[in-house]
């Protein structure tokens, strides 16, 4: 009506004394109103900070460290690290108790699930890699061992690297010569001739000879059938054995 004052209250005017003038600078920036602002951002800050992995000091007790490691994706045990085992060339084999040392290792320093098969996947390759690597160069030296030595003794090849190879049995056993043969250790033509000549000493002195008519007179040692040779190619006997080293060092060659 005319004449009366009206009942609709004016809005309350801003309040500019909320915050010293010190910070006028931020207030500006952050864009806030007033405190309830302030507040409300506060309140998102809290939430995100919750949620943030704190970086342990040293200062840090043991649980707090190991609470940080699981939190950045540590397993809940050292079996927990589920690594692939690599497909393996012929002849290598996967060291099974490296990896359960590796794995305790890793969690006890915090290595996290994800990291640690990386490693170990790239470890692995590496180690293949090497492998290969070495098995392609010891071949190849083992064909140049055979054109090496076939050269020297020509057609008592095969008869010469029967020595060796008998010589390494009876030193080192099946075991010894098993080695050598998967690892090809044995391919350098100084170790074959060096074990060549320990054959003929031992073929000398404990296979080939033996005591005959009592006493301790010892005399050369012969097959039963000395112009047969055949006769022993597939004789394992110990008297098969030694017939068939006796013809070899004569300069047989078995096929």
């Amino acid at each position: 009506m005319a004449g009366e004052e009206s009942l609709i209250a004016d809005p309350p005017a801003e309040d500019t004394n909320w915050y010293p003038d010190e910070h006028a600078e931020l207030v500006t920036k952050q864009g806030w109103t007033g405190s309830a602002d302030v507040l409300r951002d506060y309140n998102e800050l809290q939430k995100s900070a919750s949620g943030k992995v704190k970086m342990p000091t040293p200062e840090s007790s043991a649980d707090e460290v190991s609470a940080f490691y699981d939190k950045i994706g540590r397993p809940v045990n050292a079996e927990g690290y589920e690594l692939a085992r690599p497909e393996l060339p012929e002849g290598m084999t996967y060291d099974e108790n490296f990896e359960k040392a590796m794995c305790g290792v890793a969690y006890e320093a915090g290595i996290p699930k994800a990291a640690m098969q990386a490693i170990v996947k790239a470890y692995n390759e590496f180690q293949v890699e090497q492998y290969n690597t070495v098995t392609a160069e010891l071949t190849k030296t083992f064909d140049e061992v055979q054109n090496t030595l076939k050269a020297d003794w020509k057609d008592k090849y095969d008869a010469n690297l029967e020595v060796a190879r008998r010589a390494c049995k009876e030193l080192g056993g099946d075991d010894f010569v098993a080695l050598l043969e998967s690892n090809k250790l044995g391919n350098n033509p100084v170790f074959i001739k060096t074990f060549h000549n320990i054959g003929l000493k031992i073929l000398n002195d404990t296979l080939i000879q033996g005591t005959q008519g009592g006493g301790d007179k010892k005399d050369e040692w012969k097959p039963q059938y000395p112009d047969s040779p055949e006769l022993y190619a597939t004789d394992t006997s110990p008297d098969g054995e030694k017939a068939r080293l006796w013809f070899t060092q004569k300069g047989h060659i078995y096929g």
